[in-house]
């Protein structure tokens, strides 16, 4: 899916392994990946932490279930103790939109690797070739 109003989305994707990635990415560890952080805006901030909480050690989301991994995660990607919640914080359809559409980014930006469609998906932590 390419958005003509955002072409800096649109990379070249390899394969390597049945993993779809972008091109010069390369899979890496949670451990890793989260050295990286933080990465981008402060959505991109808290999606790229609830990713890597997901994840198990090898940087692996084995069933990506985005509001499982949302509800069991979003306060600690937040930084927020249960307590201190005053509002609401639901996974909702507006959520969903956004986080589909940031994995798509993630994807296409190196940051994550894909596989999997249809009632399956799987995703594995990745990051970029550093630009020198």
């Amino acid at each position: 899916m390419f958005d003509p109003l955002r072409p800096e989305l649109r990379a070249a994707i390899t394969t390597v392994d049945g993993w779809e990635m972008a091109e010069g990415a390369r899979m890496v560890t949670r451990a890793e990946f989260e050295s990286a952080l933080p990465i981008g805006s402060m959505v991109t901030q808290v999606l790229t932490k609830l990713l890597a909480l997901a994840a198990d050690k090898s940087g692996r989301i084995a069933n990506y279930e985005p509001g499982e991994i949302f509800d069991t995660h979003i306060l600690a990607a937040m930084e927020v103790e249960p307590e201190d919640v005053t509002t609401a914080i639901r996974y909702d359809t507006w959520t969903a939109m956004v986080m589909t559409e940031s994995v798509y980014f993630l994807v296409n930006a190196g940051f994550l690797a894909h596989r999997g469609g249809g009632d399956h998906a799987a995703y594995h932590l990745a990051l970029p070739i550093a630009e020198r």
